[in-house]
């Protein structure tokens, strides 16, 4: 750079042991200046290969020389020079020098190399980017701060980079290489990676799919591979967060009905996503009528379930069928003295319970008729007085001489209530009968 650096040997000896000592200095200035407008306060992003852009263009972010994350070949150091972007820059501390290169990782999907060009660089300079290698030319008009070279179409993801020249091949190097870095522009989003990081190559959820109810929680684990990944920090977010809320620890949260998506991605630059499907749905609910019942032995009563969804169906059970009987439709019957817990079920396993207590009906209408034959056998017939009034009056007509032959029970059984059983018992065989009150 011989119109670079036109100072005398004093200056220069103190700039190239300047270079020495700060080449190895873990400078922690970023340098991450925002583009806030375009060259030429143009609408869209119009700098060229080869315009002096002294600032980042819109959706760009400018990175300086001096960030920790770059690396550097022993034949480079840094100088200072107000010309340059933030006044200072990475070059060859000697023409001498067969060999240079600066080696970065960073996360993005386009870059920028700005650079001093200057007539006497170096013609070959070569930009190898996850292996693809393309070449630039700085040995152009001099200048500072310069966009020497433009790649815009990568892959949104984290990107290995080697900016490197040697004498072979290159008519323009007599007495050695000759290059610097100023800056570089990547995504306003992007970021440098340490390059001896880790990263990422895989990255799985302990579930593709979950079905959670309104305000039901679960918790997705990722696993990030390798095992020595430098950075297994994740990012997650929620495609519906008013179906599905997610926090940083990966625990989602039901909020309404619907489907919404999960998807988590790593943080190392490696861009690694997976994704898990959450189906909400309504919560199911049920409740019966009443929690506690009672009945007399032989009584009916009807169970009400309110159930929503109103489409859910009800299965109907009873923990002591001797006690209490119910039916599909939650009518319950008692059949003998005692308690049962009448159950309400839905398919999805909701439940409603009732406490039915059954009890034997002492009823003053009520007596106990019992009629002695005249084989010794005696029969009893619990009926109302009416009935007992109804025998005495026929016994009565039947003594006399009329009325029919035989008195017709009807009994009825409390485990069986649509089955009436008919007795039948005939005026000539009875010897005696009595009757017995309810008290």
């Amino acid at each position: 750079m011989k119109n670079k650096f036109k100072v005398s040997l004093v200056v220069f000896l103190i700039v190239i042991l300047g270079c020495f000592t700060s080449v190895f200095a873990d400078n922690t200035n970023d340098g991450n200046e925002i583009g806030k407008s375009n060259f030429n306060n143009t609408v869209d992003n119009s700098a060229k290969v080869g315009d002096q852009l002294l600032h980042p263009e819109i959706g760009w972010k400018r990175v300086d020389d001096n960030n920790k994350n770059f690396t550097y070949s022993s034949s480079m150091g840094a100088i200072t020079d107000s010309r340059d972007y933030n006044s200072t820059a990475h070059t060859t501390i000697s023409k001498n020098q067969s060999y240079a290169e600066i080696k970065f990782r960073f996360y993005g999907s386009k870059l920028r190399i700005i650079a001093c060009t200057w007539q006497d660089h170096s013609k070959k300079i070569y930009v190898d980017i996850d292996g693809n290698i393309e070449v630039y030319n700085p040995s152009v008009k001099n200048q500072f701060v310069t966009l020497a070279y433009e790649k815009s179409d990568l892959q949104l993801k984290c990107h290995d980079v080697k900016i490197y020249t040697d004498v072979k091949g290159d008519p323009n190097v007599v007495n050695g290489v000759w290059f610097n870095l100023d800056a570089i522009d990547i995504d306003s989003t992007g970021y440098l990676v340490h390059s001896e990081s880790t990263l990422a190559t895989g990255i799985t959820l302990n579930k593709n799919t979950s079905s959670l109810e309104v305000g039901q929680t679960d918790t997705l684990t990722a696993a990030v591979t390798p095992n020595d990944t430098t950075n297994k920090a994740v990012t997650w977010t929620s495609s519906d967060p008013n179906v599905v809320t997610v926090d940083s620890n990966g625990k989602v949260t039901a909020v309404k009905e619907g489907k919404a998506t999960i998807t988590a991605v790593t943080q190392d630059g490696s861009n690694l996503s997976v994704q898990c499907t959450i189906n909400v749905i309504n919560s199911t609910t049920i409740s019966l009528n009443k929690t506690t019942d009672s009945i007399n032995v032989g009584q009916t009563d009807n169970l009400l379930a309110d159930v929503s969804p109103s489409t859910e169906g009800v299965t109907w059970t009873s923990s002591d069928s001797s006690v209490v009987t119910v039916d599909g439709s939650g009518k319950i019957t008692g059949v003998k003295e005692g308690q049962a817990t009448i159950t309400a079920a839905t398919a999805d396993g909701k439940t409603s319970k009732c406490t039915v207590t059954v009890s034997q009906e002492v009823n003053t209408d009520k007596a106990v008729l019992s009629i002695t034959m005249t084989n010794g056998q005696t029969k009893q017939f619990n009926v109302t007085m009416d009935v007992v009034n109804k025998f005495i009056d026929w016994y009565k007509l039947r003594a006399a001489g009329s009325g029919d032959p035989f008195f017709q029970f009807d009994i009825t059984d409390p485990s069986k209530p649509n089955v009436v059983k008919t007795d039948y018992i005939i005026f000539d065989k009875i010897s005696s009968f009595e009757v017995d009150n309810y008290k």
